[in-house]
């Protein structure tokens, strides 16, 4: 084979080689067919209760005909609840409690300083040296603060309640100190309403008795427990104790 050949020979083995077609790519990838995007062969289901590394998550099995690994017809899942950050938290207690007898907003007090600010980098936020970010994250530290949180701030606004009209009460708006489940349910229960409605914007119907039951219980348990028949100091632990559940309820904390 002469000179001239062998160059004819390579170029056209060059050019074959250029045409051929590369083999496919085993690794993960997105694509887009007629259902919509569908995710990575090995990205978790999102989408529906089943999924997997099939051809597609169901609704309850262990794949359909969907994408790769993918969900359902139902889309991502909606992301989680999460709770108050302790701005919030500490902007939230003068909206539902009031003021103090000074006219001072009610809040949580560690001797003569505001609780959330002594114990703000323990309920998670940030001191922008080691961490920058809010931890929302209900810890049992989280919970045991809010307890004592609960427990100082409903004391306040049961105190400063003395020196208010019955209309601007923000725990006993709709029964007197003296009321009693058993002498008066009627207003304990519109009462009950009322606080359910103020801590956590649910509105309980008249007719519907379910939202209140445990804390009528509560309430007269406690109440009971100081002394029978419950005198208005007795009534009044009991309604610091509906007072606290209240606070201390996930329905305060989380959204």
């Amino acid at each position: 084979m002469n000179a001239s050949s062998r160059a004819l020979l390579v170029g056209a083995l060059a050019l074959a080689a250029c045409t051929k077609t590369p083999p496919a790519d085993p690794g993960p990838s997105v694509s887009v067919d007629n259902q919509g995007p569908v995710l990575p062969i090995d990205h978790p289901p999102i989408g529906g209760s089943g999924g997997g590394t099939g051809s597609g998550g169901g609704s309850g099995g262990s794949g359909g005909s969907g994408g790769a690994g993918g969900g359902g017809a139902t889309g991502p899942a909606s992301s989680l609840g999460q709770r108050l950050t302790v701005a919030q938290l500490k902007a939230s207690l003068p909206v539902i409690l009031g003021t103090d007898a000074t006219g001072a907003d009610i809040t949580w007090k560690i001797g003569a300083a505001n609780g959330f600010d002594t114990r703000a980098q323990a309920l998670g936020v940030p001191d922008y040296i080691a961490t920058v970010d809010e931890n929302l994250e209900a810890s049992p530290l989280y919970v045991k603060f809010m307890n004592d949180m609960a427990r100082d701030a409903c004391g306040r606004a049961l105190t400063a309640e003395a020196a208010k009209a019955q209309t601007d009460r923000p725990v006993r708006r709709f029964v007197t100190t003296t009321d009693t489940v058993a002498s008066n349910k009627a207003a304990v229960d519109a009462n009950l309403r009322f606080l359910k409605l103020s801590f956590h914007g649910v509105k309980v119907a008249p007719g519907d008795d379910a939202p209140i039951a445990s804390l009528r219980a509560l309430l007269d348990d406690v109440a009971k427990g100081v002394a029978t028949p419950p005198t208005a100091a007795a009534m009044t632990e009991g309604w610091r104790a509906v007072c606290v559940a209240l606070l201390t309820a996930p329905e305060y904390h989380l959204y």
